[in-house]
């Protein structure tokens, strides 16, 4: 079996080592420990030995039971911290599933820095600041990687786009900054977007 390359594993750790913070720091474990079970086979069933690929359908109805479930009791009891923490966490195993683009893995990273705070907000005990020591070098080495693999898509789109059309000047744009930039400003918009539940 091949093993996932080097930013597919920091990527990946950064998201284990965040849901077990959040599993250590929360009352009930039962359901992040579930998540990372669910979302270990995820990267088992999307790796390249097995290459299982998810119908977008079925990816946007988990979707939208998760976000059903989390409007239900913001409309019942209102929404805590651990709430968020477990919108989150299931909001990440559902991107596990999908990781067909780097804007993907530009959404699981940054679900997994929202759950991380949110695990540090829960309790400052020892374990979870282990943890999180753990999971900040892993945080930042996946996010390098992640700018590295955008700048290298973006330079061959536009590479494809000036060999199907010599004559067109394409427009001059950062390699990186679109595509980081797009996707890590719909998860804070979204992040920020559930925060106003909390007021």
């Amino acid at each position: 079996m091949k093993s996932p390359p080097a930013r597919a594993r920091s990527l990946l750790a950064a998201a284990a080592l965040a849901v077990a913070a959040y599993a250590v720091s929360t009352d009930d474990p039962t359901g992040p420990m579930l998540a990372l079970v669910i979302g270990g086979a995820g990267v088992l069933l999307t790796s390249r030995l097995i290459g299982v690929a998810i119908p977008r359908l079925l990816i946007g109805l988990a979707t939208l039971a998760v976000l059903l479930v989390t409007l239900a009791r913001a409309a019942s009891d209102g929404l805590d911290i651990h709430d968020f923490a477990q919108f989150v966490t299931w909001m990440m195993v559902i991107k596990v599933f999908d990781r067909r683009h780097p804007g993907d893995d530009a959404q699981l990273l940054s679900f997994s820095i929202f759950l991380a705070v949110a695990s540090m907000l829960l309790s400052n005990g020892l374990v979870v600041a282990l943890l999180s020591l753990l999971y900040l070098p892993c945080v930042a080495y996946a996010a390098m990687h992640l700018q590295l693999r955008l700048s290298h898509a973006k330079a061959q789109k536009l590479a494809r786009r000036k060999a199907a059309e010599p004559a067109r000047v394409p427009a001059i744009r950062t390699a990186a900054g679109v595509a980081t930039g797009t996707a890590l400003a719909r998860t804070s918009l979204f992040a920020l977007g559930m925060g106003f539940l909390f007021a």
